[in-house]
């Protein structure tokens, strides 16, 4: 597993005063003040949030970045936390980022892909499946029939209308 977990990007500049304006893959993440991000493409940099603000964005204010002209050149980079950063899990559940790539299994045992990625349609969230054939599937118990994070293997229930 890795040790730092992408949260989303930095869209670019919120007013004057050194503001960055986030998105998040996750609204419901928490990110605190005082709390180290990781800037950039693998998360080099290393930036400390000094405040928080939300409302229709999440803004934040990083220490030390006082002005636009100092926080410009972070637009539309990634930005990391560390994993010991994020809350302890209890037994059977599981980050989503540790299951991408997992192995995708039918139900009688055949790896029909891998999980490329995982997005919400409003009501539930849904599993992208890349494989000999590429399809989305709800992240249900429908269709999702079991979940090993250690083994990264998804075993799913595949809809009728993959042939």
């Amino acid at each position: 597993m890795n040790d730092k977990i992408c949260m989303g990007s930095i869209i670019g500049p919120h007013g004057l005063k050194g503001d960055v304006a986030l998105f998040l893959f996750n609204p419901q993440t928490t990110l605190k003040k005082g709390q180290m991000i990781l800037v950039g493409d693998t998360g080099e940099e290393k930036l400390e949030i000094e405040k928080i603000s939300k409302g229709n964005k999440v803004l934040v204010k990083l220490l030390g970045l006082n002005s636009i002209e100092a926080i410009e050149y972070l637009a539309k980079k990634k930005f990391f936390i560390k994993r010991s950063d994020l809350p302890v899990l209890k037994s059977g559940e599981y980050y989503l980022c540790d299951l991408m790539d997992a192995q995708i299994l039918n139900e009688s045992g055949q790896v029909i892909g891998r999980a490329a990625g995982f997005y919400e349609n409003g009501p539930q969230l849904v599993l992208q499946i890349s494989g000999t054939k590429n399809f989305d599937i709800p992240f249900v118990p429908t269709f999702i029939l079991s979940v090993d994070a250690i083994d990264k293997k998804i075993t799913v229930r595949e809809p009728e209308f993959i042939e």
